[in-house]
């Protein structure tokens, strides 16, 4: 997939679907250049992937931002309105 993402040369956030068939090969169904439902967690684990867009688009350099992750896992689940759970054992 990683491949796929780079010969594609995409800047930002990208969100790639592929089937994997019954021998492994990976089939490419869908690429959209767009943010994906995941990315409310993205800024609820420590990185806020909206900001980070704008500063590499108006060239920044991304290591003076460093992504600094909370502790332990987040999860997101879905409902009309998103709810981040930190550390919950679920």
């Amino acid at each position: 997939m990683r491949d796929v993402l780079s010969a594609l040369r995409l800047r930002g956030p990208a969100v790639l679907q592929a089937l994997v068939d019954a021998g492994g090969g990976v089939h490419v169904i869908e690429c959209n250049t767009r943010f994906g439902g995941a990315s409310t967690a993205s800024i609820a684990a420590g990185l806020d992937i909206f900001y980070w867009s704008l500063l590499e688009a108006r060239g920044d350099d991304l290591s003076l931002y460093p992504f600094e992750r909370v502790a332990g896992e987040v999860k997101q689940v879905r409902l009309p309105t998103d709810i981040h759970v930190h550390d919950s054992g679920l």
